[in-house]
């Protein structure tokens, strides 16, 4: 049976397809007011009549035209939503959400799954069953790609950063750089950060040193990576730096994902679960110690997967993994957790492959690195607490860690996987893996449970004045990872679902940093998202979005619980498609 995907949509259903496109653009032109909130009247605006002609009569020819593939159809059927607010009867407040700026991203989705089944069913015509294809392996593209786009989010953005910490991280720079200590008073006396930051800006520590100088809380990793960048070429040089790294990370990513999976299209899934996350992106340019730290754990994670899948390592490459393991707990405290686990697991796969020698390099640099941590807090506070610049304590405890895990993924302003909708398929992707690769997928968690248990420890589990999901930020590479399984192992609907939410992360992506230059980056405490507050102008979107900050951890819980059967009842929906195409005969989809 000749698959859907390659058949075409006969002319004639083109033309009807393309005039329902055409009246359904001149639609969402158009504008829909709300006079009364009770009774939900409306009063709309629509453009003059001889658009609704062009439009159509456009329409026409291009579907009659273009031959459109068989699958086009269910793209297209998402049109139906810009009609939901202009429906002549009283409709559900929820129905006018569909008019705004979140009709664009309904186009865009329509659109983007109508140009993604031309290019299968192209492909398939091409070579029928054909394998992946090999020049498309190319990591190096999936670096360009991110560093195209953190450096395009930094112009984009340059009037708002830098912004909250990273300024502090930078004074260590040039206290490095002026002195060669780590003393900061003086620095900051002198105003030396008035090169790249346009306001006072006060030392940051909470407890003097033992001879009674002033140190940043901030640890001094990031601070010394960005160094020689930043003595050529200052803040933007050390921005390109970061961004650099974060391109190197990536690409590593995009490795571990083909060497997982063996399937290119479920290596540049994983990719682009990163490249399009707006948490990510939005720390991508910046000088804090998140990205750094996350591009670590992608090299990590090659190890791992590379164990996994049978690879032999050269001794270099396991100094090199441990060398980067090494740096992690100088560029945040909180990161040593993340390095143990990391180091534990890549011990354990070492040892039972009877690689005593590749044990023995990974751990030679970590050793001697943390012996010279516990001696920094030693020389600086007389202590080898690593909490000594706290002074009297971080505030931290166990009885902040459910709020905080909820915040962390599910908060409408500073979650992770709410503000980079992808990253679910990473989720989906870890519990799939669990079944069937369960080693791996438990060796995963040992890395993600005992760090985000000591992040969401942290009673400012948002970070503070910051991007969203700050300190969830350097294992989005742990999460994203897993998504290429998914796609690799999940049928049409559920790659359909992958595509549908990484258009909407990249969507995202581009309203929050786009809009009035970067507006919605940063986010007040008040448990409505800026970005959500855009999007719908007639309803209030934020009501129906997951909020730690409003409702607590379990209003943020049951509000997932609402939008996680919505969605499992739309992929089940779209499984069921296929079905509906062979009824109407002109379309023959075999799952």
């Amino acid at each position: 049976m000749t698959d859907g995907a390659a058949r075409a949509v006969p002319r004639a259903l083109g033309a009807v397809l393309g005039a329902l496109t055409g009246v359904t653009a001149w639609i969402s032109l158009g504008l829909v007011g709300v006079l009364d909130a009770d009774r939900l009247t409306r009063v709309v605006a629509l453009p003059p009549l001889a658009w609704l002609a062009a439009l159509t009569a456009a329409g026409v020819v291009a579907g009659a035209l273009v031959r459109l593939p068989g699958r086009a159809w269910r793209p297209l059927s998402l049109l139906v939503l810009p009609w939901l607010p202009w429906l002549p009867f009283r409709v559900p407040a929820a129905w006018l959400l569909w008019d705004g700026p979140l009709e664009g991203a309904v186009w865009t989705v329509a659109l983007s799954g109508v140009a993604i089944e031309a290019w299968r069913a192209s492909r398939r015509a091409a070579d029928p069953g054909g394998p992946d294809d090999a020049a498309g392996r190319r990591p190096w593209i999936a670096a360009a790609l991110m560093a195209v786009v953190a450096l395009t989010s930094w112009a984009v953005a340059r009037p708002r950063v830098p912004a909250g910490d990273e300024p502090h991280y930078l004074v260590i720079t040039q206290s490095l750089l002026r002195d060669g200590d780590l003393r900061i008073e003086d620095n900051h006396r002198d105003e030396q950060y008035l090169a790249y930051y346009d306001g006072a800006l006060k030392p940051d520590f909470m407890r003097r040193g033992r001879d009674r100088q002033i140190y940043s809380i901030h640890a001094p990793g990031a601070s010394v990576v960005v160094l020689p960048a930043f003595a050529i070429g200052g803040y933007p040089a050390a921005v390109a730096q970061v961004v650099a790294l974060v391109a190197a990370g990536v690409a590593l990513l995009w490795l571990a994902a083909f060497r997982l999976t063996g399937s290119v299209a479920g290596a540049w899934v994983s990719a682009l679960a990163l490249v399009t996350a707006a948490p990510y992106v939005l720390l991508s340019f910046t000088v804090y110690p998140d990205p750094i730290g996350s591009a670590i754990v992608a090299a990590a994670l090659l190890a791992l997967v590379s164990c996994e899948a049978g690879v032999a390592w050269r001794g270099g490459a396991w100094i090199a993994v441990g060398s980067a393991l090494a740096l992690l707990p100088w560029l945040h405290t909180r990161f040593a957790v993340l390095a143990g686990a990391l180091g534990a697991v890549l011990v354990s796969r070492a040892w039972q492959a009877g690689r005593s020698g590749a044990v023995v390099r990974l751990l030679a640099v970590p050793v001697v690195s943390a012996l010279g941590w516990f001696a920094y807090f030693w020389i600086i506070y007389g202590t080898p607490d690593p909490g000594a610049p706290y002074g009297a304590g971080t505030g931290s405890g166990l009885s902040f860690v459910p709020q905080g895990l909820a915040g962390l993924f599910l908060d409408q302003q500073f979650g992770l996987v709410a503000n980079a909708p992808a990253l679910t398929a990473g989720l989906a992707g870890l519990a799939l893996l669990a079944v069937q690769r369960s080693r791996l997928a438990i060796e995963l968690l040992v890395v993600l449970v005992p760090y985000l248990s000591v992040a969401a420890a942290f009673p400012m589990w948002w970070g503070g004045y910051s991007s969203p999901a700050r300190f969830a930020i350097v294992i989005a590479p742990v999460v994203a990872l897993p998504a290429g399984w998914l796609w690799t192992r999940g049928g049409t609907a559920v790659r359909a679902a992958i595509v549908a939410a990484l258009v909407v992360s990249a969507g995202l992506t581009v309203a929050i940093v786009g809009v009035d230059r970067g507006s919605f980056i940063y986010n007040g405490r008040d448990g409505h998202a800026l970005v959500l507050d855009w999007l719908s102008p007639l309803v209030d979107l934020t009501l129906g979005a997951p909020s730690v900050h409003r409702d607590g951890a379990s209003g943020a819980l049951a509000d997932t619980a609402v939008w996680a059967l919505a969605i499992a009842f739309a992929v089940a929906l779209a499984a069921r498609l296929p079905r509906l195409g062979r009824a109407l005969g002109w379309i023959a989809t075999p799952l």
